[in-house]
């Protein structure tokens, strides 16, 4: 089963593809990526939209929604910092 983020990275996929299609041209994720996130600077310049403070808050976002539902091994067994035997050798 496909999570929250998988769905979204496919929604950003779909965006690219569209974006490279419009131009004509072969799909390369890098390099739309960094086309697509300067014309979206353009865009906001030419709106008065501040995108700096808009990146800043997706990225408040993405990191909210990257620790959703993640839990790191060592925290779900009660080790936060990874040295469960130094501490049964030691007791």
């Amino acid at each position: 089963m496909a999570s929250e983020n998988d769905d979204r990275a496919a929604r950003a996929e779909i965006a690219l593809r569209a974006y490279a299609k419009h131009y004509g041209e072969k799909f390369e994720p890098e390099t739309h990526l960094t086309d697509i996130l300067v014309d979206l600077r353009h865009f906001a310049d030419r709106k008065g939209i501040e995108f700096d403070k808009r990146n800043e808050m997706a990225f408040t976002h993405y990191s909210d929604e990257s620790d959703e539902g993640e839990v790191d091994e060592d925290e779900e067994d009660g080790d936060e910092d990874g040295d469960e035997e130094e501490e049964e050798e030691e007791g």
